[in-house]
């Protein structure tokens, strides 16, 4: 993408676009553009940072229970 001159307009429209950019990249890694076991999701947390798009590998499921064994899953199923 062209590098634009961001001052020139409102901050709603800059924003307006940054998450409208945000959704076009990950629909368009998650479109085809990545191998079959990666997938892109927007505005995640990993560590210190927060990328507007991260793109993620597969785990398989018993893969992940076979090295991480010594955890549960607590559910509240009704308000406290």
């Amino acid at each position: 993408m062209p590098i634009h001159d961001w001052t020139r307009v409102s901050s709603g429209t800059w924003h307006a676009f940054h998450l409208a950019w945000i959704a076009e990249i990950q629909n368009a890694l998650n479109g085809g553009c990545l191998p079959p076991d990666y997938y892109a999701l927007a505005e995640q947390i990993i560590g210190p940072f927060g990328p507007d798009v991260l793109t993620l590998q597969e785990t398989p499921h018993n893969d992940w229970t076979a090295t991480h064994s010594d955890g549960g899953i607590a559910l509240e199923t009704s308000p406290p």
